[in-house]
């Protein structure tokens, strides 16, 4: 296994090394054929690395406990999205996501995606290689939103009005 240099702040912990381990638990599960979410392009986005990481995991519940999580994630996004309230969606710390691809998204929804700018240009290296395309309006930003980059806008309900009021998202007819 090769070395990298550790992300300052994070002693010990090599950049984007968690994300590569999320991205290694949504390839395992991508494999299982009773799968909970289908991520086309983990593996690849997990590397190496990430695979090493979870290989020395094999069988621990956390590893479910992260899955359940992402699907949650997901059903939870696509419910805000579909009720035409929420035209934005802001991954902070994004990493490796792949939700901007991977899941469908209405016609109005844009999805940010604010993360380190190595963590952000080698996902897209990545994703442009294996003719990924989004399925949505997506946004990579660098932290500090500098001139010229995109910036989120307030507009309307927030998803993290939802996060505090889970009764604000009903399906239709449910009461």
């Amino acid at each position: 296994m090769s070395q990298r240099q550790p992300h300052p702040g994070s002693p010990g912990v090599p950049l984007a090394a968690t994300a590569e381990w999320i991205a290694a638990v949504r390839a395992s599960e991508t494999r299982r054929p009773d799968r909970l979410l289908d991520d086309p392009w983990a593996a690849a986005l997990a590397g190496p690395h990430g695979e090493d990481w979870l290989g020395e995991r094999a069988g621990s519940p956390a590893l479910a406990d992260m899955i359940i999580r992402a699907r949650f994630f997901d059903d939870f996004l696509r419910r805000v999205a579909g009720t035409g309230e929420v035209r934005q969606v802001v991954l902070l710390a994004a990493g490796l996501d792949t939700r901007g691809y991977r899941l469908g998204w209405p016609d109005h929804v844009q999805v940010f995606e604010l993360d380190q700018p190595e963590v952000l240009d080698r996902k897209q290296d990545i994703l442009d290689g294996a003719g990924a395309k989004p399925r949505c309006a997506r946004r990579a930003v660098q932290p500090g939103c500098r001139a010229g980059r995109p910036r989120p806008r307030r507009t309307g309900r927030s998803v993290s009005n939802y996060m505090h009021d889970p009764m604000a998202v009903r399906r239709p007819n449910s009461g």
